[in-house]
């Protein structure tokens, strides 16, 4: 009883900060796919900006798939900065390897780029502003 009181005692700001260690995660996926979806449409002979859209195709996604299954709005459908994360990472790619940088030194770039922006927006509660019509 005393190690699980004090287990709990330690871990408890652990559990509180889950849905920051989520939405981190969530970052990561989205740089990793947007970096993959851009190289699989690359890699399919499409124009740079066909592979773009690509890949922000894939790295919003699967996102918006969790959110709907847990019955929340799409982070995509919010202030988030999140699929411009996405398009930057994408753009930086195609850029980058029209250029003639390396794959590996291009994918790296363009995944840091869009994650790194993407945990900022986290950080810092960066959003876009709302459309006014």
């Amino acid at each position: 009883c005393l190690s699980a009181a004090a287990f709990t005692f330690l871990g408890a700001h652990l559990l509180e900060s889950r849905l920051l260690w989520l939405r981190i995660a969530d970052a990561l996926g989205l740089g990793l796919f947007a970096v993959s979806g851009t190289q699989v449409g690359l890699g399919a002979g499409t124009h740079g900006g066909i592979a773009i859209m690509m890949g922000v195709t894939t790295a919003i996604v699967g996102g918006m798939i969790r959110d709907v299954l847990c019955n929340e709005v799409p982070l995509v459908l919010q202030k988030e900065v999140y699929a411009l994360a996405a398009l930057l990472g994408s753009a930086l790619y195609v850029g980058l390897d029209a250029i003639g940088v390396g794959t590996p030194l291009a994918a790296g770039v363009a995944f840091a780029v869009s994650t790194g922006l993407r945990l900022a927006a986290i950080q810092w509660n960066l959003s876009l502003p709302p459309y006014r019509g």
